[in-house]
């Protein structure tokens, strides 16, 4: 296989995770990661992903400027500590669990993450509550994080029992894919599962990251929300369903 070959579906599985983000505000590595581990190991197609997170979580993370970024910071930081700390560590998983177990757990997750968007949980998190409740689900997230890269849907229950308004909610969950997305550096630099080489080629993946949120963004502008989230779940249930398939013997 020559190179561009190689490099093209890859590319044009970030742009789709991104597109899916640009267009919900979230789904980046929920697309791309399970797409591009059918031409990449998953440690590989992990490691990848790193920059294209930390990019197109950044802006978003600083809505508001500095003054609610900073009361982000404080308020969160119980998840956000949980979560960075969390993720770093469980990357050694990546050096450690067959890759046959990595695939059934990547399934099962896309799949139970598809069934938990369609059905949304009613939760009310009180003030009181909101502390350990964040603790909790950064501690799921960073572990699920590290085995998967999938680290968002326990953060996004946790904020939706908050019952933020629409753009407190995008700087919240910006601001944890961000942090996430350092944890997955430390622990994938930390363990040596990630040399300088594949960080320099996931500062190029953000090429195609970028390009697929600019997409995402006109999408969302023209979208009927309720088919696209449809065709969303379907695809999510048959890109675990693969992946359960794959973790077969």
């Amino acid at each position: 296989m020559d190179t561009v070959s190689f490099l093209l579906p890859i590319a044009l599985a970030i742009a789709a995770g991104a597109l899916v983000k640009g267009t919900f505000g979230l789904g980046l590595p929920l697309v791309a990661m399970p797409l591009m581990t059918y031409f990449l190991g998953v440690a590989h197609a992990i490691s990848l992903l790193v920059m294209p997170i930390l990019a197109t979580n950044l802006a978003q993370g600083f809505i508001g400027g500095w003054p609610a970024f900073l009361v982000r910071l404080r308020r969160f930081a119980p998840a956000l500590i949980a979560l960075t700390l969390c993720i770093a560590v469980s990357m050694k998983a990546l050096v450690i669990i067959p890759e046959k177990i990595l695939f059934a757990l990547i399934g099962v997750a896309v799949i139970g993450i598809a069934l938990l968007t369609r059905f949304r949980p009613k939760l009310q998190i009180t003030p009181r509550q909101e502390p350990w409740f964040g603790s909790l689900a950064g501690m799921i997230g960073g572990f699920l994080g590290g085995l998967t890269s999938i680290y968002g849907p326990p953060l996004m229950v946790f904020l939706a029992g908050l019952r933020l308004t629409k753009d407190e909610f995008v700087g919240a969950i910006s601001l944890m894919y961000f942090m996430g997305g350092i944890g997955m550096g430390v622990g994938l630099a930390g363990f040596g599962i990630a040399d300088g080489t594949v960080f320099l080629q996931s500062l190029l993946a953000v090429i195609p990251a970028m390009i697929g949120i600019k997409l995402g963004q006109l999408i969302r502008v023209r979208l009927n929300e309720q088919r696209f989230a449809r065709w969303l779940f379907w695809m999510y249930v048959t890109i675990g369903g693969s992946f359960l398939l794959k973790a077969i013997p």
